[in-house]
């Protein structure tokens, strides 16, 4: 075998020109991958990172290609793709395709020519995509959406069916994803294109279940193969806790100053991790304000390419002293050594948090480290267990969180098949079945996704106008028109049209409008991108963050935003964005160590506190206050456990109006979803008319009911129950799932669903970047609204409803509650009346149908300070 510089006892052959450059010594994780990798079926590679898994895959499939081409009895073989990596992400590609190429320079011998490497994304200009097609090089690294595309082009067989390895990198971030179904279906199609079905190789960080996730790589689950690293790094994990306040943006820049100069100048940077671009935007300002020979580097994906480039390069140097990123930097780009990693708020997923403090401590016999920031005193408790369970590396299971089968999705890769060329249903059906995502019977999902894009609704009723025709058993697609609209609409990501901000240059500025409009990109003087609602609300002389800086806005249209720097403060800080949701596990957890937390508070608060401080990094302050939290709880109510469900009763407005806290263990859309069926059995037992002054608002772990006119104590007075007994009633097992989906039929969120399942359909065309063109088929004040009206209202109803229909509550979601609906026979349901909310519900800080102005304390709450952010 041709490669150099690895050693033989992996079973690669040295080169007579390893003299000249030392040999390549693998890890024990490496050397083990080298030697148990089977050269067909589907692997998963499992480790922490930093483990050199990207090597580990890689350096196989380029020993194999090398032996292909250059052995002495090897024929000419025609040009194309041997290996094809997958990314999630464009800036991991742009990091990888470089990486790719130094590994070749360096294992590569001398007498052979090197493989070139090609990388494709959204960003490729369509010449260098027209040379790749004419001269493919054997290394391609893309996306799955840039895969798609290239599936549909019909030269693909030139470039594409000489695949012989498929290395899928962070597929743990895909796997629970459409777009992990997006990219099973591609490679499906892929494996039936080539002469022989491609090696599958996925690498993924370290997960509870690997199984599963090969499981969803693989063609057959008869074909699998999980290495799995043995060196587990067990993170250090402190917690550091910021005293309420107005101010906190002042506190938090004081620490991470403090962090950042505390150590000599030739220490590697900190890495901050924040929640939303809003955070990070702020925090890089007020950074460069409070210490202006602070190194600060910001990365998010709004920020133009070149600016995502350009911070790169200042990390790799190593003269940053503070790197801020939001997720952008959670996968695998390469940021070399990083000291510590901080991460500002829970992130709400164990695995989640393990991966960013990963960053840190990547050499051998290194230990990652990491800083959980917290803002907010009812966070703790979350933070310790957090951090507890990270330091123990338990991790969220991923074997339920898989999709609906997608057959809006499977649309699309049809039209794209047609699109290369036509196909019969049996050629259709042989790829569908190699794709894990489609379970039996995936002839009855074919026939339906064929019936809907040849223009018949189920049952011959009528569809949309046909987007395929059927001609001697073969599909093909109708007109060049739905071409252009598959090859627009190619992929699974629905976002709204981003705005670009351009720098106003002096010589430029009058020029720059015109340059836009007739569509050329000045991309040199492009800062970075907007949601469209938001440049809305930036008006001419109005001042904004970007890039960590201040922008006046100068001119501009809809289609895009002139600015120049100003050295004032900005005035917009509101960005929008959420924070990530809490995983259904980790709010499990939370539920039930409050239950032990319960039985150490009997021998007092004392007690309690030295436990926690010993079961968790907490400072002796922090524990204290914690069991101070926790005592309140008990006494004005009491800490609710999993076997029974608390309702907490409190009359307000004069006992004329009431609220019912729930304390639930689920986060807050399961307990979001549990407020509409609750509202949907009142409407269908007791009527419409009787709904009117009741509404349900949801947070993690909690749902408040509001009745503004006692209605529930009418109606429970009327069947002689407690009003308590009346919502246990509305909560029971039988046919709670289509309740629950009529409850949510029509709604803001299935409004949300039809408008993506009809654009990955192909049902209407794809969202465009002119507002005054854009197709919207969601929402209060879009002009197609009856669209949806129409369309819902048909019997049987189009596919993208159906679709939209089943994703209203995903398969994780239907697990957890079918689990609870099943004990509810077992479950008690407690219940507590008191005069005001119980200290757990004052941290929820939803609305109360109490009146009257808040407090000054409420000036402190979670909900203030994430207004404050933009993140409410």
């Amino acid at each position: 075998m041709p490669l150099k510089k690895v050693s033989t006892d992996v079973g690669i052959i040295r080169s007579g020109q390893e003299k000249r450059i030392p040999t390549f010594q693998p890890t024990p994780f490496q050397a083990e991958v080298f030697l148990r990798i089977t050269p067909a079926g589907t692997t998963l590679i499992t480790a922490p990172t930093g483990s050199g898994k990207t090597e580990a895959a890689f350096l196989p499939a380029l020993n194999r290609y090398l032996s292909s081409q250059f052995n002495a009895d090897a024929q000419p073989v025609s040009p194309g793709v041997r290996i094809l990596f997958v990314c999630p992400l464009k800036a991991l590609v742009d990091d990888l395709s470089e990486r790719l190429e130094r590994i070749i320079s360096e294992h590569c011998p001398i007498e052979y020519p090197s493989p070139g490497v090609t990388k494709l994304t959204g960003d490729t200009p369509s010449g260098k995509r027209l040379l790749f097609r004419k001269h493919p090089k054997p290394i391609l690294v893309t996306t799955p959406e840039s895969l798609a595309r290239l599936l549909a082009h019909p030269d693909r067989r030139f470039f594409l069916q000489t695949t012989q390895t498929v290395i899928v990198d962070e597929w743990h971030a895909l796997a629970p994803t459409k777009r992990g179904a997006d990219l099973s279906l591609s490679l499906a199609r892929l494996s039936v294109l080539c002469t022989a079905p491609p090696k599958r190789i996925g690498l993924s960080a370290t997960v509870a279940n690997p199984h599963f996730l090969a499981r969803q790589l693989a063609e057959s689950p008869d074909e699998i193969q999980v290495l799995a690293s043995r060196d587990h790094k067990n993170p250090n994990i402190e917690i550091h806790s910021i005293e309420p306040s107005k101010f906190w943006l002042d506190e938090v820049t004081k620490y991470l100053c403090s962090l950042s100069t505390c150590g000599r100048p030739s220490d590697n940077p900190i890495l901050v991790f924040v929640q939303t671009r809003s955070m990070a935007e702020r925090l890089a300002y007020q950074l460069s304000s409070a210490l202006p020979n602070l190194q600060v580097v910001l990365h998010h994906g709004s920020l133009s390419e070149s600016i995502r480039r350009c911070a790169l390069t200042q990390i790799l140097s190593g003269s940053p002293d503070i790197i801020l990123s939001t997720a952008s930097l959670e996968l695998g780009v390469d940021i070399g050594a990083v000291r510590t990693v901080v991460l500002l708020d829970t992130p709400g997923e164990i695995i989640r948090m393990i991966q960013r403090i990963g960053r840190s401590g990547r050499g051998p016999r290194q230990t990652p480290k990491g800083i959980l920031l917290i803002r907010h005193p009812d966070e703790l408790l979350e933070a310790g267990l957090s951090a507890a369970l990270g330091m123990e590396n338990w991790l969220e299971t991923m074997g339920t969180n898989f999709p609906h089968p997608p057959i809006d999705l499977l649309c699309q890769h049809l039209l794209g098949e047609a699109i290369a060329e036509p196909f019969s249903k049996i050629e259709a059906f042989q790829w569908l079945t190699r794709s894990p995502y489609f379970p039996s019977p995936q002839d009855i999902h074919l026939q339906n996704a064929l019936d809907f894009l040849v223009g018949c609704g189920p049952k011959g009723s009528l569809g949309i106008p046909p987007r395929l025709k059927e001609a001697n058993d073969k599909y093909q697609v109708i007109s060049n028109r739905i071409n252009r609209m598959v090859l627009q609409s190619i992929g699974t990501i629905q976002a709204d049209p981003l705005i670009p901000v351009l720098c106003e240059m002096q010589k430029e500025a009058q020029e720059l409008s015109t340059l836009w409009v007739s569509g050329k990109r000045n991309d040199k003087n492009c800062i970075g991108h907007v949601g469209e609602f938001y440049a809305d609300t930036i008006k001419p002389g109005d001042r904004f963050l970007l890039a960590g800086k201040v922008w006046e806005r100068s001119g501009g249209d809809f289609q895009h935003i002139v600015a120049k720097p100003h050295e004032g403060t900005p005035q917009h800080l509101r960005w929008p964005g959420n924070r990530p949701p809490k995983s259904a596990p980790l709010c499990t957890h939370l539920f039930s160590f409050r239950t032990l937390a319960k039985e150490k508070l009997l021998g007092g608060a004392t007690v309690l506190a030295e436990w926690l401080r010993i079961e968790m990094p907490f400072k002796i302050a922090d524990s204290l206050r914690i069991a101070d939290w926790l005592d309140q709880q008990e006494r004005k109510s009491e800490i609710p456990d999993i076997s029974s469900v608390l309702v907490e009763s409190i009359n307000t407005n004069d006992g004329h109006s009431s609220d019912y806290d729930i304390h639930l263990p689920f986060p807050a859309g399961i307990c979001s979803k549990l407020g509409q069926l609750l509202l949907f059995r009142i409407k269908k037992n007791y009527g419409t008319q009787l709904i009117t002054g009741i509404s349900t608002a949801a947070t993690n772990l909690g749902l408040r009911i509001l009745d503004s006119e006692n209605t529930l104590v009418m109606i429970s007075n009327n069947l002689s129950q407690t009003p308590v007994q009346l919502i246990q009633t509305f909560f029971c097992d039988e046919n709670w799932l289509p309740d629950l989906r009529s409850a949510l039929f029509g709604s803001d969120l299935h409004r949300r669903k039809f408008q993506e399942s009809a654009h990955l359909s192909l049902m209407i065309p794809p969202p465009s970047s002119n507002t005054n063109q854009r197709t919207r088929v969601g929402g209060r004040d879009w002009p197609a609204r009856r669209l949806f009206d129409r369309v819902i209202s048909m019997d049987p109803p189009l596919l993208p409803i159906t679709q939209a229909t089943l994703e209203l509550i995903s398969i994780p979601e239907i697990h957890s509650l079918s689990t609870w609906f099943a004990n509810q026979s077992k479950v008690i349901w407690k219940s507590r009346e008191l005069s005001s909310a119980s200290p757990f519900a004052l941290t929820w800080n939803l609305p109360s149908t109490q009146n009257g102005n808040p407090s000054d304390d409420d000036d402190l709450t979670l909900a203030s300070l994430l207004e404050a952010l933009g993140d409410a």
